[in-house]
């Protein structure tokens, strides 16, 4: 990525277990445009142990320095920031939380789908894209599939983590870079990032969510 935009990870661990059964893990690196648009450039979906999850945080963390990284802390995941804050130094490699005030972590109130609510206008409004390089990733086929089956009473989906992960972007505090650049993603063949909107391929998604 260019300096036009800045790079922020959002990371969600629901539970942290490889069982078939299980709820997904998810990690998310998103850019953050001068036009405050949210793009999103890598990330991970699977069922693993917290361990590997940390692995990958960092791996993300070190790979796309972004500028602040989002960790759930409801309920048992307040835990994780001691220890993220522990392997930061066992590593030397640290990072920004994003956080409220002296509290370092995102803390959610209320159900997912009334996060997900207010996550909608920015979803509407053409400010969230995907890349098309990724459209075959675990990641973006998780995401579009909980998007298909969003509705105002809940998730008609089998899994609602992706979005949620993708909801707690509003609690980043983001600011736009303070001049255009056009995104670029230099570390594949053709030296390309191209992005695609899931609304331009599924009307449905206007009339599921609301």
């Amino acid at each position: 990525m260019n300096l036009g935009v800045r790079k922020d990870v959002a990371a969600s661990y629901n539970r942290a277990s490889d069982k078939a059964k299980a709820d997904f893990s998810v990690i998310s690196v998103w850019a953050y445009t001068n036009n405050k648009d949210w793009l999103l450039v890598d990330g991970l979906c699977k069922r693993q142990l917290m361990d590997a999850n940390i692995d990958a945080l960092f791996r993300f963390v070190s790979l796309y320095k972004p500028l602040s990284v989002g960790i759930e802390i409801n309920g048992q995941q307040q835990g994780f920031i001691a220890w993220l804050k522990t392997q930061m130094i066992e590593r030397n490699t640290f990072f920004n939380l994003a956080g409220k005030g002296s509290v370092d972590g995102i803390r959610r109130t209320g159900s997912k789908i009334e996060s997900f609510k207010l996550f909608v206008p920015t979803i509407k409004a053409k400010k969230m894209w995907l890349p098309e390089e990724l459209k075959d990733s675990a990641l973006v086929s998780e995401l579009l599939e909980e998007l298909r089956f969003a509705t105002g009473d809940g998730f008609k989906s089998k899994h609602d983590d992706v979005a949620d992960t993708a909801s707690m972007l509003l609690d980043m505090d983001p600011f736009p870079p303070s001049f255009e650049a056009e995104p670029e993603f230099v570390d594949n063949e053709e030296g390309t990032f191209a992005f695609i909107m899931e609304q331009e391929e599924d009307d449905d998604i206007n009339s599921t969510i609301f």
